[in-house]
């Protein structure tokens, strides 16, 4: 909002569970015909205001909705990408990834850091990585009680027999309490 206000304009966009190579191209006006405008309508309300306001630039901030978590030099990170883990070097091919739930491992100073996450986006060029998670969390600011808690709820509810639990969900609430008690214990 700080950057909006010294600017005089802007828009801020908060995008969940979206595609976010297309919301790329939206953005930045590779969005040109009308078989891409109609593209657009399957992104929904928020892909088209941004089209027809023209919007063709963005700042990415890197934070959860709550906080800045990191903002360093790192010699390598390696990222829970939804379809695996992804290593990066300086240097590495400029991408988008979605996030899973897992844990975030980065070099600072020759030494390992980690990070507990929970979905999002990771946008990765050759001199920075950006991560936009909708949790994040160092080791030493996890309640490893309320993890262990969790966990055993998602298990309770993963084997309770009862056909009116969302399974998916059950099973994200279990990995996510699972990272959590990991990187935890890597204080």
């Amino acid at each position: 909002m700080r950057i909006i206000a010294k600017q005089g304009r802007g828009v801020v966009v908060i995008l969940r569970q979206t595609k976010p190579t297309f919301a790329s191209d939206i953005l930045t006006g590779r969005v040109q015909d009308d078989i891409d405008r109609r593209r657009v309508k399957e992104y929904g309300v928020g892909a088209q205001i941004l089209l027809d306001l023209g919007i063709k630039d963005m700042i990415l901030l890197t934070d959860t909705p709550e906080k800045k978590v990191v903002d360093t030099a790192a010699e390598e990170v390696q990222i829970p990408g939804k379809n695996g883990y992804l290593g990066v070097l300086p240097g590495h091919a400029p991408l988008i990834t979605e996030l899973a739930v897992g844990e975030i491992k980065y070099c600072e100073n020759s030494t390992e850091l980690v990070l507990a996450v929970a979905w999002g986006f990771a946008e990765v060029l050759p001199d920075k990585v950006t991560i936009l998670a909708e949790t994040a969390e160092r080791p030493s600011e996890i309640d490893v009680d309320r993890a262990r808690k969790a966990k055993e709820r998602a298990e309770q509810r993963l084997t309770s027999g009862d056909t009116t639990v969302d399974v998916e969900r059950a099973l994200d609430a279990l990995q996510r309490a699972e990272t959590r008690i990991e990187v935890a214990a890597k204080k």
